[in-house]
């Protein structure tokens, strides 16, 4: 199931995360999205590798 990335999100953060990982979100979109410390600091808390999109 994928999501609409034009919807606004209940969590922005993790709707973000969901369309990249899901093909919706360019690889230059997500850098700019990782360019945000709060953001940046949101993925790594999840565990995530924020160059890849995936749990470390």
């Amino acid at each position: 199931m994928s999501r609409d990335c034009s919807t606004p999100p209940r969590d922005e953060r993790a709707n973000l995360l969901a369309c990249y990982r899901s093909g919706q979100i360019s690889e230059r979109q997500w850098q700019e999205h990782l360019s945000d410390p709060g953001f940046r600091a949101w993925i790594e808390a999840q565990r995530v590798d924020p160059d890849r999109g995936v749990g470390r």
